[in-house]
């Protein structure tokens, strides 16, 4: 029974990390679905009301602060523009 049990317990375990792992993984892409639905109008995607994007804009200063990132390292003008400009 021991080795029973030993087995059922590492099973247990190895699903637990897998589940962990999944769960970490949609929580990006959930992550950046949302990037993409409120800073989409950068990009030329429509965009959702004025009022929600006020509502979940500071959800997203992360998301924020990695595009000047990004802005602050590309050698294009409105890079630099952007840059100029400084994080929130």
């Amino acid at each position: 029974m021991g080795r029973l049990e030993r087995l059922k317990t590492e099973l247990v375990e190895l699903l637990r990390q897998q589940g962990a792992t999944t769960l970490e993984y949609e929580s990006r892409e959930v992550e950046h679905a949302f990037a993409l639905l409120v800073l989409g109008s950068l990009v030329g995607l429509p965009h959702p009301p004025t009022s929600i994007v006020l509502r979940v804009g500071p959800l997203m200063l992360r998301e924020i602060a990695v595009m000047y990132e990004r802005a602050e390292r590309s050698d294009d003008f409105f890079g630099e523009i952007v840059a100029q400009m400084g994080p929130p």
